[in-house]
């Protein structure tokens, strides 16, 4: 007899299984960006969800997801380059 897996819904296990995943950098600039920010790129980017999808969970319009997916990846790029030049060799 062959088993189905049931479809999981997202963030019902309740554990992020990319959260090891992150560079203690990358964590450090997720965290600089505004919630907003943060919010909408992970949804898009490790949710894998299309940028309608996460109009739809976020309930704001298309544009407004694009944008700040964009904001989003121009401050964390600018974040992570800032702690690039810090960083001592």
């Amino acid at each position: 007899m062959q088993q189905m897996d049931a479809a999981v819904e997202p963030g019902a296990l309740g554990v992020d299984p990319l959260a090891n995943d992150y560079s203690d950098e990358m964590q450090g600039a997720l965290d600089g960006l505004a919630p907003e920010l943060k919010e909408t790129l992970l949804l898009v980017v490790v949710g894998e969800l299309t940028h309608q999808e996460a109009a739809g969970v976020l309930n704001v319009p298309l544009g407004t997801v694009l944008s700040r997916v964009s904001r989003a990846r121009s401050k964390l790029r600018d974040l992570l380059l800032a702690r690039a030049g810090s960083v001592k060799t």
